[in-house]
């Protein structure tokens, strides 16, 4: 079995193929989406998913998530005596998802495709590729996520044109200009930022919402957590209302703020500016314009924001559709890439080409930038540059390796130095030749050849870890135990219920603390259907608590039977 996995910064879909359509799997919550966090309990055991984002306000220094945005560094995440790097955190994260794809398939999954940002350069996309070895399953395909989307939106329509895809998620932004024609998705274009997304947003309202309230200003991590957790509500909200007021609960005292679209866009006028900048940079790359364009297609959780829909329309003048669900379009077309590769016939005769999404190249004399491989340049690619010594008798050339399109070589990111050894000749007879080839997964190799002695034959694996390492991280992983719940649900409420505890005023506080001794009391004791059925109003009691702002009043019970309003009443409130 072969699934295509989306392994997002913010969350995280996996989905496969079956005979002749497309299909997304559920987590033990029946919900596609899972939030794409790590929680590592001090017994050792490991929580993902939803459970473990409420662990981000109630375990703070054991929860990770945004790890995404760290693939391919140094950045190491302590916990519990341990370093875990984003390539370990994010095995976790797809071991989890692989559990639940069997569980729910039923049989066992060999090998993965796996989405990455169209902007991952190389070491991210080799971290990326390392982490899922670390799963102990076959991981061969990359497949940048605009590419991805534009694979299932034309599996859906088969409309040919120029699209935009517009790929907004929660830790980055990649713009892909598509020329889809007769079943070619052609990549023209690509362009993006690595470090720009919803989170951004959400901490341009926190800043914002301090800055009207110089008490907040104090607040400690905890804290400023369960702030960012509103934020990113009230950010949600506006897509829905003209005005949401955003509510912060502070040492018993109630900060509120009323944000309409207007205010949103003022706050985030930078991220709209820089949007606008590479939008102009993506057309222009593909040498087209907007006039050239059938519609920008929305894919990413963020995309879904009203402000940013209506600020795309008005600087391109053209439709922005959001006709498949844009937090499961990448997911999907990675599911259809695996039907693919496996050349099914209902999709067989699809071709789907990518672009490198920087120049490659090295430096050279006075910090010039010599390009092997140019930007945009179609997958896979292999180019020669023949580059020649300076001085008399110079014995050695060394070559160093950078990713980027800035001019100036050292202004560009380092990917490798290599040194080659030449014959002591007068200077220009010693030659070296270097080949860059980029892969389908735009993961780069270099080989290097002396011309002259047809020797120091040199090839740059960057950091793919070997395999001796590969079982060493296993094995330390293998060591951390799955917490899998009899009763995931149960286990989300009273997460859910622990942080409401820490945004209620002092009247609300002391009622809900008693609500969750009771619930813990029925998870610890209880049968099975008592769980359930406790479980169901336990979770109406708290939708009661967060839809009426905490004017409320409070139950001392919360079976079946307390009447706090009628499913119509209900419905209002959640309209």
């Amino acid at each position: 079995m072969i699934l295509g996995v989306d392994l997002g910064t913010t969350n995280s879909t996996v989905g496969y193929f079956n005979e002749d359509h497309w299909e997304l799997i559920p987590n033990e919550y029946n919900e596609f989406l899972t939030p794409s966090v790590v929680c590592i309990e001090n017994n050792g055991e490991y929580i993902v998913g939803k459970i473990a984002k409420e662990k981000i306000i109630t375990s703070p220094k054991n929860t990770f998530y945004n790890f995404k945005r760290t693939m391919g560094t140094d950045r190491r995440y302590s916990c519990n005596g341990k370093d875990y790097s984003s390539e370990e955190l994010s095995a976790i994260l797809l071991r989890y998802l692989i559990c639940q794809a069997e569980r729910y398939l039923n049989q066992k999954v060999d090998e993965i495709i796996v989405t990455v940002p169209a902007y991952f350069d190389d070491k991210q996309r080799i971290a990326t590729k390392n982490a899922g070895r670390l799963t102990n399953v076959k991981i061969e395909r990359l497949i940048n996520e605009p590419s991805a989307a534009a694979l299932a939106y034309h599996h859906k329509n088969g409309n040919d044109g120029y699209y935009m895809i517009f790929d907004f998620g929660g830790g980055t932004l990649d713009i892909s200009i598509v020329d889809v024609f007769m079943n070619v998705i052609d990549v023209q274009s690509i362009t993006g930022d690595n470090n720009l997304g919803g989170v951004d947003i959400d901490n341009m309202i926190v800043d914002h919402f301090i800055k009207q309230f110089p008490n907040l200003r104090s607040i400690n991590k905890d804290e400023l957590s369960r702030l960012r957790s509103i934020a990113e509500q009230t950010k949600i909200k506006l897509s829905d209302v003209d005005e949401y007021e955003l509510v912060f609960v502070y040492k018993n005292d109630i900060y509120r703020f009323k944000y309409d679209i207007q205010t949103l866009a003022n706050i985030c006028k930078d991220v709209l500016l820089r949007i606008k900048e590479l939008i102009t940079r993506v057309l222009k790359d593909a040498q087209i314009d907007t006039i050239d364009l059938t519609a920008i297609i929305g894919i990413g959780g963020s995309s879904k924001m009203l402000m940013i829909k209506q600020y795309l329309e008005m600087i391109t003048h053209k439709p922005f559709i959001i006709d498949i669900d844009p937090q499961n379009a990448v997911a999907i077309g990675a599911t259809i890439a695996t039907a693919i590769k496996t050349r099914n016939n209902t999709v067989k005769n699809i071709i789907l080409t990518d672009v490198c999404p920087f120049s490659l190249g090295v430096g050279i004399i006075n910090d010039e930038y010599s390009v092997i491989i140019a930007k945009n340049s179609s997958l896979p690619c292999s180019q020669t540059s023949l580059y020649t010594t300076i001085q008399d008798d110079q014995s050695k050339i060394k070559f160093v390796i950078y990713q980027g399109d800035d001019y100036q070589a050292s202004m560009n990111k380092e990917l490798a130095r290599i040194i080659i050894n030449v014959p002591p000749l007068p200077k220009g007879e010693a030659n070296v030749s270097l080949k860059f080839s980029y892969d389908i997964n735009g993961i780069l190799n270099v080989e290097a050849v002396s011309e002259i002695a047809q020797r120091n034959k040199t090839i740059i694996t960057n950091n793919m870890l070997d395999e001796e390492t590969i079982d060493k991280k296993r094995k330390e992983l293998d060591q951390l135990i799955n917490n899998t719940f009899y009763y995931p649900e149960a286990n989300y409420l009273l997460e859910r219920a622990k942080v409401m505890y820490q945004d209620v005023p002092i009247n609300v506080r002391e009622h809900l603390g008693h609500a969750i001794i009771q619930f813990e009391r029925v998870l610890n004791n209880g049968k099975a259907t008592t769980i359930l059925r406790n479980c169901k109003s336990f979770s109406k009691y708290l939708d009661y608590i967060a839809l009426s702002d905490f004017h409320v009043t409070i139950y001392d019970d919360y079976d079946d039977n307390y009447e706090d309003s009628s499913d119509d009443e209900d419905d209002k409130l959640l309209s």
